[in-house]
C-alpha cells in the first residue's frame, strides 16, 4: 500500500501537468480557481504562468502549510459544494483528482460551472478506479486510504 501511495502521487503530477499544458503557457489576465487544491501548489503553478490564482480546500492544515510557500496563491477555506464566489468569477477552474472525494460530485461540478465566466473551461482529472481492468484490491485499498466516495468513468463524468 505504501508503494501504491507513491504511484498515485506520481500519476497526480503527470495528470496535473497535462491539465496545465491544456490551459496554456500564458495565463496572464486570467482568473483561475483550483478546487480542492490543498496547499495551493497547482494554483501557484498557474500563477507562475500569469494567472490570478485562487485555491480552495476544506483541509485547514494543508492550507496553513501552503501559506508558508514562497509565492502562495490566494487560499480560501470552503466547501466545493458551496463555493463562496459570484457567478462568472473565473476564466478557468482546475481540479486535480478531487471530484471522487466529494459527497456529491454533480453538485461540485455545477458549482464549478456556475463560477465560470461565459466561455470558461473546467480542467479536471479523476481517479479511474471504476475501470473494469482496475484491480479490486488496489481499488479497495485506495478508496479506504484516500476516503474516495465515488468512482467515475469517462462516460459518467
Amino acid at each position: 500500500v505504501a508503494f501504491m501511495g507513491h504511484q498515485v502521487h506520481v500519476c497526480r503530477y503527470r495528470e496535473a501537468g497535462t491539465l496545465l499544458d491544456w490551459m496554456g503557457r500564458d495565463l496572464a489576465g486570467r482568473r483561475v480557481l483550483d478546487v480542492a487544491g490543498g496547499d495551493g501548489y497547482w494554483a501557484g503553478q498557474t500563477a507562475k504562468r500569469g494567472a490570478e490564482a485562487v485555491s480552495i480546500d476544506l483541509a485547514r492544515s494543508k492550507m496553513l502549510y501552503g501559506a508558508t510557500l514562497a509565492h502562495p496563491p490566494s487560499l480560501v477555506e470552503c466547501d466545493a459544494l458551496r463555493l463562496p464566489f459570484r457567478d462568472g468569477s473565473f476564466d478557468a477552474v482546475l481540479s486535480v483528482c478531487a471530484i471522487e472525494h466529494f459527497d456529491d460530485g454533480g453538485t461540485s461540478l455545477a458549482e464549478m460551472a456556475r463560477v465560470l465566466k461565459p466561455g470558461g473551461q473546467i480542467f479536471m482529472s479523476a481517479d479511474v478506479l471504476s475501470r473494469s481492468d482496475a484491480w479490486p484490491k488496489l481499488r479497495d485499498a485506495h478508496k479506504a486510504k484516500y476516503h474516495v466516495q465515488h468512482t467515475y468513468t469517462h462516460e459518467s463524468l
